[in-house]
């Protein structure tokens, strides 16, 4: 967490937030981000919109991507996520 804290103040954030799909290694994770008073949301992957060419692209990467548009259409625009 401090090293998250240090690097965010160096790139001088206003605002730290994680976000993941759930699974479960992803809950693990998520208390002690709470707890350390940090923003975390955990994702329902079957929630989230996908188009039938997106479902036959499925990567880390590329899930990555999409989460970070959604967390970014929240934090930017207040978008609701697929918790």
């Amino acid at each position: 967490m401090e090293l998250v804290r240090d690097i965010a103040a160096r790139a001088g954030a206003q605002r730290i937030v994680f976000a993941s799909e759930a699974s479960g290694q992803r809950f693990g994770s998520y208390d002690p981000l709470r707890e350390a008073g940090l923003e975390c949301h955990v994702l329902a992957p079957t929630k989230r919109p996908k188009s039938p060419g997106e479902r036959k692209r499925k990567t880390d990467d590329w899930d990555a991507q999409k989460i970070l548009d959604l967390v970014r259409a929240h934090v930017l625009a207040g978008a609701s996520l697929p918790t």
